[in-house]
């Protein structure tokens, strides 16, 4: 008899345990069901920039989702002279034709998977030709090619209306670095009217390479598909 109480009790204990297992693993996939997205998404503030990103983002679980966004840069003339910039020279406006690519991993910080920290990648080739500048009398032709690389830290909050929403907006903000390699040629350098100072621009073809940091602000909007994903 005590031989098979102690089996009984084995055999118990086991079933307890296994049931335990099956529980915890079912909560694992319906944790997955719950959390496992893709999304399609646009940068609103680069499209007004002239800058036409679309973004495809994986989230692997409530914690992490990893995306890529390539653009395609258009030069823009209602934006062509940069209003931030002291010189046009250094700094032009929206001259630019070219492309973008960006690859980013997300971390998501809180129970509801809402707000998140992000770091991003980014790598842009940017060219245009025969563009005029004019920086107070400074009056000039250029061609340009130039490259970036750069890096962004940003902390950004999805806004939507339940769990599973088909669409959310996202606003962020952050950080960023951004290197330039520019390789360009100056031409029909003089200056405007009877001024002397400052002298025109130097002719000829120049390299230089700048850096700096940026502020990072933006707001997309995403467009969502929820995977039911089976072990």
């Amino acid at each position: 008899m005590k031989k098979v109480k102690l089996t009984l009790s084995i055999l118990l204990t086991y079933s307890c345990q296994s049931l335990m297992a099956q529980e915890k693993t079912l909560q694992v996939q319906q944790q997955q069901q719950d959390t496992q997205r893709i999304s399609i998404a646009t940068e609103i503030v680069q499209d007004l920039m002239s800058e036409f990103n679309i973004t495809a983002e994986y989230k692997l679980n409530r914690h992490i989702a990893l995306g890529i966004s390539p653009a395609v840069i258009i030069m823009n003339q209602a934006l062509a002279v940069n209003p931030l910039s002291g010189s046009q020279d250094e700094y032009p406006g929206k001259v630019y034709n070219g492309y973008a690519i960006r690859v980013f991993a997300k971390r998501y910080i809180n129970k509801k998977s809402r707000s998140y920290f992000e770091l991003a990648l980014i790598y842009k080739s940017l060219h245009y030709d025969s563009v005029g500048f004019t920086d107070i009398v400074r009056h000039y032709e250029r061609n340009e090619k130039a490259y970036v690389f750069g890096v962004d830290i940003i902390y950004g909050f999805e806004l939507s209306r339940g769990k599973k929403a088909a669409f959310f907006a996202d606003p962020y903000l952050g950080l960023g670095f951004r290197g330039r390699d520019r390789h360009y040629t100056t031409y029909n350098s003089y200056l405007s009217g009877n001024a002397s100072y400052p002298p025109p621009l130097p002719t000829g073809s120049f390299h230089t390479e700048m850096g700096t940091i940026v502020l990072v602000a933006g707001f997309k909007i995403d467009g969502n598909m929820y995977i039911n994903k089976h072990s």
